[in-house]
């Protein structure tokens, strides 16, 4: 009885305090460079999401490529850009690159670019290119890179922060892997920590871990990537929606409800559900929860967090 008494009153405290800002990503991974994105969008926004993170490609073939290319077309981008503001989303712009010959120990954590400063010299020149298109479309957030690991070490990235700064006037962050973050040197020359969440289940403590070490650098946590494949195998390996293992929608679900309270636990201040491109439905396992109980679940934490007012930084957190 004691104990039932206590869970009450802790939801209750839980209900008044503030929550996460929403957020649903979506990947622009369309085939054709000229997809209209304003479906997908109108989605995110009916499952009650106040912001989305739209995430553009960059391409490379491999991991040892001497540059990225883009490969959304320009018009592309300003529209989806356009119909998210007009949907009433609050948008944050991240780029990733997207190594088509990739696999294990072949992925953009390990780019290994033969002439470093070429590849740099082009990767410069796209984020100032989508800093312009950022600050043109009134976006909220720039997201710097993402998973990068194996460069987070070169001295490109200060400079980079540095150019960008006066041409864009938002937010800016970069995108560590759940296993980097804490390697991560020029956090201090951004305004947030900003972590892609696939810790392997349960996450409530590496969340509040991640939490605690933003605090401490003084910057909100944001969680860029938040989300579970419709596999069996998503506990442990929840970054891999490829692993061959039987399809379970239930456990996507169960997993992303546990997600998402553990991040609004743990005083995340933006949480982005990755990710809602995707066909969706019964036969996709793939991460979007497009036609899947995790949608469901979704919308259902989104609409509690937005009755509790979004959290700033430094506010309260259980």
């Amino acid at each position: 009885m004691r104990a039932a008494l206590w869970g009450l009153l802790a939801l209750g405290c839980a209900a008044e305090l503030p929550a996460p800002v929403p957020g649903v990503a979506l990947g622009l991974f369309a085939s054709d460079p000229g997809f209209d994105y304003a479906t997908l969008i109108d989605e995110i926004a009916r499952y009650r999401a106040s912001a989305v993170l739209v995430v553009v490609p960059l391409a490379q073939d491999d991991v040892t490529d001497a540059a990225p290319r883009p490969v959304v077309a320009p018009a592309a981008l300003a529209r989806a850009l356009a119909h998210a503001r007009r949907a009433g989303l609050a948008v944050t712009l991240m780029p990733i690159i997207d190594v088509a010959r990739r696999g294990p120990g072949r992925w953009r954590g390990v780019l290994a670019p033969p002439e470093p400063g070429r590849w740099w010299a082009a990767y410069r020149a796209e984020l100032l290119a989508l800093a312009d298109v950022a600050r043109a479309a009134g976006v909220h957030r720039l997201v710097i890179g993402s998973e990068l690991a194996s460069l987070e070490g070169d001295a490109a990235w200060r400079p980079l922060i540095a150019a960008i700064r006066p041409r864009f006037p938002g937010r800016l962050t970069y995108s560590a892997n759940w296993d980097r973050y804490a390697e991560v040197p020029f956090w201090d020359a951004l305004d947030e920590v900003a972590v892609s969440a696939w810790f392997p289940a349960p996450v409530d403590a590496p969340l509040a871990a991640a939490h605690r070490f933003a605090a401490e650098r003084g910057r909100p946590l944001v969680l860029t990537e938040l989300g579970y494949p419709a596999l069996a195998s998503a506990a442990e390996a929840p970054w891999d929606q490829h692993t061959g293992a039987a399809p379970d929608a239930r456990l996507q679900a169960r997993l992303l409800a546990e997600g998402l309270a553990a991040a609004d636990a743990a005083g995340a201040t933006e949480v982005f559900v990755w990710n809602w491109f995707g066909p969706g439905g019964s036969g996709d396992v793939g991460f979007s929860p497009r036609g899947k109980p995790a949608a469901g679940i979704m919308a259902r934490a989104f609409a509690g967090w937005a009755r509790r007012g979004p959290r700033q930084a430094g506010s309260p957190s259980l």
